[in-house]
Order: C-alpha cells, then structure tokens, then sequence
C-alpha cells in the first residue's frame, strides 16, 4: 500500500516523469489490471503490486463523468 510521502518512480516499470503522467498512466488501466508501483519512500525503493479498482459511482444520480 502506498503511503503518504510516497513518490511514484515508476509504473509497471515505465519511469514517471510527474503527477500527470501518473495519472493518466493509471486512469488508462482498465479495472482489475494488476499494476507493479516502483516508489520512493524516505531513502528506500520499493516495488508495491496494486489491482486497478473500478472508479466510484456518481454521488448525483444521473451525473454523467467526462
């Protein structure tokens, strides 16, 4: 599990140049792909396996994400 602080290095060994690219690199992943996550916490590298989950229900019935 990442944690506060954490910084992504790397998704499924492709180095991440910022936050943007984070994002989309993930937002691109269907849900239930299984995601390799290299990060950087305090001195320390480390590789985190995550699942991608589906995202969450609209809280206002009939609002339509874009």
């Amino acid at each position: 599990m990442t944690k506060v602080g954490d910084v992504i290095q790397a998704i499924n060994g492709k180095l991440v140049e910022n936050a943007g690219q984070a994002t989309a690199t993930i937002q691109a992943l269907a849900p239930g792909t299984a995601v390799a996550l290299t990060v950087l916490r305090g001195n320390d590298q480390l590789t985190i396996t995550a699942t991608i989950a589906a995202p969450p229900e609209p809280l206002i019935p009939g609002y339509l994400r874009q």
